[in-house]
């Protein structure tokens, strides 16, 4: 019977992985996309002022002695810069709807970590039961304290933006295969020590 209970959470840790890794992809895709968005808007802005600021300087040449051709000159400049601010403006729409799916896929990144979390948390008990030598224990403390850690960094993740998302999202990573592994220890141990069927355990 303890050994149905083992194949179980295996199996159910494993289609958790699977979702992680999906939702890992598409969060980082999104944090990508803010970004571009960003460094895009700032682009069409800096535009903006250039061609205001050249607009400017070649009037206040031709001022002397070409009054029509100015007002002309002007009325071109208005709407050199009513079209470069028209790209702003669509440019800050793009950039609100990048940052909105970000947050979405941000939103169900850490729904997913939390439910590996979760699926690898609830096997505890199962080790608990079944560790019952010194270096059994000990690889169980260190499962849990390995939960504990992951579960601090999936938390913080719920404030991270898109511009420090990449570093923050290694992280959480970087947590959950440190979990993973002190995991597929614990169970190790677990073998080692009652014997029970390795495949039973993957």
């Amino acid at each position: 019977m303890n050994k149905l209970f083992i194949v179980a959470a295996f199996l159910f840790a494993g289609a958790a992985c699977q979702q992680n890794e999906k939702t890992a992809r598409e969060a980082d895709r999104q944090a990508d996309r803010v970004n571009d968005h960003t460094r895009d808007l700032r682009e069409e802005s800096r535009e903006v002022t250039e061609v205001a600021n050249d607009r400017v300087g070649e009037l206040r040449e031709e001022v002397a002695d070409k009054t029509e051709d100015i007002r002309e000159e002007a009325r071109a400049n208005a709407r050199a810069i009513g079209e470069e601010a028209k790209d702003v403006g669509e440019e800050a729409h793009e950039l609100s709807s990048a940052q909105q799916d970000f947050e979405h896929a941000r939103t169900i990144r850490i729904a997913t970590l939390r439910g590996v979390q979760s699926v690898f948390a609830s096997q505890t008990m199962l080790l608990n039961s079944f560790a019952t030598t010194p270096q059994a224990r000990e690889k169980l403390q260190i499962f849990q304290m390995r939960l504990d850690e992951a579960g601090n960094q999936i938390q913080a993740l719920q404030s991270v933006p898109a511009t420090t998302w990449e570093q923050r999202h290694d992280d959480v990573n970087m947590a959950m295969s440190r979990l993973e592994d002190s995991r597929e220890d614990a169970w190790e141990s677990v073998h080692d020590a009652d014997g029970l069927d390795r495949t039973s355990m993957r």
